[in-house]
């Protein structure tokens, strides 16, 4: 999510509880990559830090702590230290993981505010996701034969490869 200040007033004032928030939603058809929020995002100029909120009920309530499993995650918001300043530009990012058969089509919206106020700006994306599914490396019965434990995973002894399979 890229936001740029293009006009010539700041915005966000976060000493009155009103700072730059930029949201967003957890597509339908995907889960949250764990610690995705934290990464790859870049500051605008003049903000020193922010602060990641999650929520695991749509929005309802928000905690400073990822959750755990992150999958149950449903919004993101990071709100901004400071104001953003005429200019200024920046952007925020997450991982998903997408769950739904093929073709699914991504739909995200993600929003910018003032500190719990609705959006005053949103916009959105679709991305359809293409490709061929594969399974890599040995498919195999994991049947606990051959002197393995059932189900561990691993390769034993005498557990036979799965011909024919896809996926």
């Amino acid at each position: 999510v890229a936001c740029t200040n293009t006009g010539a007033a700041v915005i966000g004032n976060p000493d009155v509880g009103l700072p730059v928030v930029i949201s967003d939603s957890i597509p339908a058809g995907s889960t949250y990559v764990g610690g995705s929020a934290a990464a790859g995002n870049t500051l605008p100029s003049g903000v020193t830090e922010y602060t990641i909120l999650y929520s695991t009920n749509n929005a309802v309530s928000w905690s400073v702590a990822e959750p755990s499993p992150a999958t149950n995650v449903t919004h993101i918001q990071w709100w901004l230290s400071d104001p953003l300043q005429p200019g200024a530009s920046g952007s925020v990012t997450f991982s998903v993981t997408v769950k739904t058969s093929p073709p699914p089509l991504i739909h995200n919206v993600a929003g910018l505010g003032l500190g719990t106020t609705t959006p005053f700006l949103e916009d959105d994306a679709s991305t359809t996701i293409t490709g061929v599914r594969l399974i890599s490396g040995t498919v195999f019965a994991d049947i606990g034969t051959g002197g393995g434990g059932y189900g561990n995973g691993i390769k034993d002894g005498t557990e036979a490869g799965i011909t024919a399979s896809t996926a």
